[in-house]
């Protein structure tokens, strides 16, 4: 018996809806929410770990300066030329202070001038690599997003590191400040990442 056109579109709507075709659209949607939010989840733990990283990584320069500090009673000579704090990781590289707290003769250490006893204060640092911060192949120290680490000592003694940049407020009560531009690599704003009053990353 002949089929009418009218109704051949009926036949067609109905093999649409059929409970089986319904279900595979309902999964695929189902399966494009879950992987969005897998991926978002990964997402997210990444940068929780590349965070608590940098957090690590200024724990261990203000670690290595104090024991520095400790070692010789006070900052090397080398260290206190100018007037005011000694900073590093604007003007002047960061691989100056490097050079001192690896017992490296370069920059900032001529000579093994401003650690004489050759003291390693900051071992095991890694080369640098995406993700995990370290020293590129100048001994700068640079974060998980390739930017030089800024480091301030106390070196004029007041209680104070004081950025001479002026990019952050005085930091009281210790001998070393040490911060990150955090991912947009730009200093002075809000993700910037501190050694100071830093709570370590929540995922």
């Amino acid at each position: 018996m002949p089929v009418s056109a009218s109704t051949g579109r009926a036949g067609g709507v109905l093999e649409r809806l059929r409970p089986g075709g319904y279900e595979a659209a309902v999964c695929a949607g189902l399966a494009v929410v879950v992987f969005a939010v897998v991926l978002s989840t990964a997402m997210g733990v990444r940068r929780w770990r590349v965070q608590k990283r940098t957090v690590e990584l200024l724990a261990e320069i203000t670690r290595a300066c104090r024991r520095l500090h400790t070692e010789y009673n006070g900052w090397p000579a080398a260290l206190q030329q100018n007037p005011g704090d000694a900073q590093f990781g604007e003007r002047m590289h960061n691989r100056d202070l490097i050079n001192i707290l690896v017992a490296r003769d370069g920059p900032g250490n001529p000579g093994h001038s401003a650690n004489p006893a050759r003291i390693v204060f900051l071992p095991d640092m890694p080369r640098f690599e995406r993700g995990k911060g370290g020293l590129d192949e100048t001994y700068d120290l640079l974060d998980p997003w390739g930017t030089p680490v800024r480091v301030v000592l106390d070196t004029d003694g007041d209680g104070f590191c004081r950025a001479a940049s002026g990019e952050i407020e005085p930091v009281p009560d210790v001998e070393t400040a040490a911060w990150s531009a955090g991912p947009d690599r730009i200093f002075g704003t809000a993700d910037d990442i501190r050694s100071w009053n830093t709570r370590r990353p929540h995922r």
